[in-house]
Formats: C-alpha cells, structure tokens, sequence
C-alpha cells in the first residue's frame, strides 16, 4: 500500500492524479496519459488497467459515467473522481513529493535537471 493509512497502490495513485486534471476520461485516455508523462515502461496492460479502475471504483475514489457529452462514441465508459477520490488527492500527492524528496536527498545531483520540486515557503 501506498502508506500506513492510505489503502491503495502507488499504481493507483497515478491513476487518481490522472483523473485530477481532467473531469471525465476514459480507461484508454488514463494510459495515453500515462504513456505521454511518464514513458511506455509505466503503461499497464489493458486487462490491468481496467482492474485498477473497478479498485478504484470499488473502494468509492472513482465513479463511472456513460455516454459523455462532446463523444463521438456515446458507448465508451469514462471516469471522474468521486467526492471521496477528490479528497484523497492531497494526501496522494503529499506522499509522491515525500518520496521524491528521498530520492533528492539519497541521491544529490541525480535528479538535476530531471525533477522539479516546488517547496512551500516557511
């Protein structure tokens, strides 16, 4: 799991933050999302993508809309997060910027160039 109390997986982290920029998307935009930002080494299989998306409807993050307007095809299934994946985003987001603040703090240099931290002002 992605911390102590946040019951889901790093996986499913990227998924919600995906689904935070845009307000309805489909499983096949979620990978094409991934895939632009992060590489083809991090897109999941399709079968493995539309179990990540049921997990995440399942525990109440995402919610599934049908016929979207603006679609071409009124059929194809699209996600948004629900009122609870809205309020989880923060604190997935907090552990991805601890864990990029390890990864700085292992390894200085490494990330230069390649990793952008803002920091909050004290």
């Amino acid at each position: 799991m992605f911390g102590k109390n946040l019951e889901i997986t790093p996986t499913e982290a990227i998924f919600l933050l995906v689904l935070k920029k845009q307000d309805s998307i489909s499983g096949s935009e979620i990978v094409e999302s991934i895939s632009s930002n992060l590489g083809s080494d991090w897109v999941p299989t399709p079968g493995a993508t539309y179990k990540i998306i049921r997990s995440l409807e399942n525990k109440g993050f995402i919610e599934e809309t049908t016929g979207s307007e603006g679609r071409k095809d009124q059929r194809i299934r699209t996600y948004s997060l629900s009122s609870a994946g809205k309020s989880i985003v923060p604190k997935v987001s907090e552990r991805f910027r601890k864990v990029v603040l390890f990864m700085d703090s292992c390894c200085p240099g490494c990330c230069d160039g390649i990793i952008v931290i803002r920091r909050k002002k004290t």
